[in-house]
């Protein structure tokens, strides 16, 4: 599964000091932090996962299993 698709990051800000990943509530998405993009300073870069199944991923089958989407969230964390 290719865990890029897993975090999504709407302002990129290479030059951030900050990195902040933020899972959204249950059965929600990366869209729950449409507001937190706007709202934060050029030092923070915002990244959300984004499951399968879920808005811009919503053909790709759903993980149903937790320890599943733990180990593609930790590959994809993992590259940061």
């Amino acid at each position: 599964m290719n865990t890029d698709e897993w975090l999504v990051c709407r302002q990129p800000k290479p030059r951030a000091g900050v990195r902040l990943f933020c899972l959204p509530f249950a059965g929600g998405g990366a869209s729950a932090f449409n507001a937190w993009w706007r709202a934060m300073p050029e030092s923070v870069e915002l990244r959300v996962a984004q499951l399968p199944g879920r808005e811009a991923r919503f053909k790709q089958t759903a993980v149903t299993d937790f320890r599943t989407a733990v180990g593609h969230l930790a590959d994809a964390l993992e590259k940061h």
